[in-house]
């Protein structure tokens, strides 16, 4: 059976989009400016090694009453998540499942935030398979077995990493325009896309 193993923020999942929406309501409710959410983003993730709401808040916030306003506004911005799937990727897993394909979602990050963006998100119900990882997804060893696995990924040296532990892979190189990685050329063999669109016939074949 063939596997399609995806990834989640920039991949399937417009984060930008999602990240503005949050600096929107928080400069607009809070006494903090989108200089002021960037800047305390960035030190969140060189601190911890990546992105956690709750702290994000917490260094935003005046006080523990304040960090749990924000924390509503957040969740509430969230409720809409759906929207940020981008357009092309319904189609595409709805196609590649009616094929027999395996659609493995595959996430790195904080298990508790990813959770939660891709709940909200909806992206499971076309998946057959969702895991969250804190480690690094070259250690998922039964996600990259197999005889006919094809990867999408949005990070060069992500793809880079994996493909030189499981060089079998077909690897997809996504390049959204917002994504944070696009200048990042990956060396491993791939084909670049610009959407899930033009993987659908490789994956349905």
């Amino acid at each position: 059976m063939k596997k399609l193993v995806i990834d989640f923020d920039y991949t399937v999942f417009n984060t930008t989009a999602m990240r503005q929406a949050f600096v929107d309501v928080l400069v607009a409710n809070h006494d903090i400016s989108p200089e002021m959410y960037h800047a305390a983003e960035r030190q969140i993730v060189e601190t911890h090694g990546g992105y956690l709401l709750d702290a994000h808040l917490a260094a935003l916030a005046v006080d523990a009453e304040e960090q749990a306003i924000m924390m509503r506004h957040c969740l509430e911005v969230l409720k809409g998540a759906g929207q940020w799937i981008y357009s092309d990727v319904k189609v595409a897993l709805e196609a590649a499942r009616e094929s027999g394909v395996h659609v493995t979602l595959l996430s790195l990050g904080d298990p508790q935030w990813q959770e939660l963006k891709i709940d909200a998100s909806g992206i499971a119900q076309w998946c057959d398979e969702v895991l969250v990882t804190a480690s690094p997804k070259v250690e998922q060893a039964a996600v990259f077995v197999g005889d006919d696995i094809v990867c999408v990924n949005d990070k060069g040296a992500e793809i880079d990493e994996i493909a030189g532990k499981y060089p079998d892979i077909q690897w997809f190189w996504v390049t959204r325009p917002e994504a944070p990685y696009i200048h990042f050329i990956p060396k491993t063999t791939h084909v670049q896309v610009s959407s899930f669109s033009e993987i659908s016939a490789i994956l349905t074949a």
